[in-house]
């Protein structure tokens, strides 16, 4: 019988195949850990880009809506005209069902409706500019958006966010939302964004539609 040494201890060529087939046998083992490893980190990859992309393909849609209201803005006829652009895109865009728009009067201490959506915004009635949120966005100049509930809170009686109207310099009077969609759980970064732009435009959008309707000058007052 043949034995896998020879007498003098050295290797067959057999078992010297054999051992060089284990080696390769091995490095082939840790090859395909090394690539299923890879294949694990690439398919995570894969799955953030394809979030991140359709984050992207939902902030471009939404920016092109705010793009295409901020033109409608500026070819309103009459402030009606302004108020139903200004609604359509806070329902549609930010998903806002509940929020009512305000002018602030010449003193800065009373706030008057000009157009109220949802239960909260169409019962909302002249406002002493008393609420914390709705006096810290005159006062600051920029959108105030109330923290977060805690699990088991009730539903939020109060507004949810508060966006000052700005004919700058002046602050002429502010945007409250008081509820969203069912389907939207919180206001999202990019809607805070469309909120700003929406501050520095919609007021400005008014007076420009009240000045061609008018053919007057009026002072900087939404009233």
């Amino acid at each position: 019988m043949a034995h896998p040494m020879t007498r003098q201890g050295n290797l067959t060529p057999r078992s010297t195949a054999a051992l060089v087939m284990q080696a390769e046998l091995a490095e082939l083992h840790a090859e395909r850990a090394r690539l299923r490893g890879e294949v694990v980190r690439l398919e995570r990859h894969v799955s953030t880009l394809s979030t991140e992309v359709a984050n992207a393909d939902q902030k471009a849609g939404d920016l092109e809506k705010l793009l295409t209201a901020v033109r409608r803005f500026e070819s309103c006829a009459d402030r009606a005209a302004v108020l139903a652009a200004l609604q359509e895109l806070l329902v549609t865009v930010i998903g806002a069902d509940d929020f009512v728009v305000l002018a602030l009067d010449d003193e800065g201490r009373t706030l008057w409706p000009l157009l109220g959506v949802g239960a909260a915004g169409s019962a909302c009635g002249p406002l002493l500019v008393s609420d914390a949120l709705v006096s810290s966005a005159l006062e600051t100049g920029k959108c105030q958006v109330a923290g977060p509930r805690a699990a088991g809170d009730l539903p939020r009686s109060g507004p949810i966010a508060s966006v000052p109207l700005m004919a700058w310099p002046h602050t002429v009077g502010a945007l409250v939302v008081f509820a969203l969609l069912a389907h939207r759980s919180a206001l999202r970064p990019l809607d805070l964004e469309l909120l700003e732009l929406l501050s520095s435009h919609a007021a400005t959008a008014i007076q420009l539609a009240d000045l061609r309707s008018a053919e007057t000058r009026r002072p900087p007052s939404l009233l």
